[in-house]
């Protein structure tokens, strides 16, 4: 017949289970780039002058 499944030890299910958590953790890219779109002057002042915000762009929009 067919092969008898073995029950599998619970401490390797908790070992499976805390490396596969580190994988996705470790994998993670922290430093993801946000786009962030601004309506009024006020607002795009506070953005430009925020020391915690590395503004990479400035896309402006034009009369055409």
């Amino acid at each position: 017949m067919g092969k008898q499944v073995l029950p599998v030890s619970r401490r390797r299910q908790v070992a499976k289970l805390a490396l596969n958590s580190f994988w996705g953790r470790w994998g993670m890219n922290l430093n993801k780039t946000k786009l962030s779109y601004v309506n009024s002057v006020p607002d795009f002042n506070r953005y430009l002058s925020d020391p915690t915000k590395n503004i990479k762009d400035i896309f402006l929009p034009s009369e055409e």
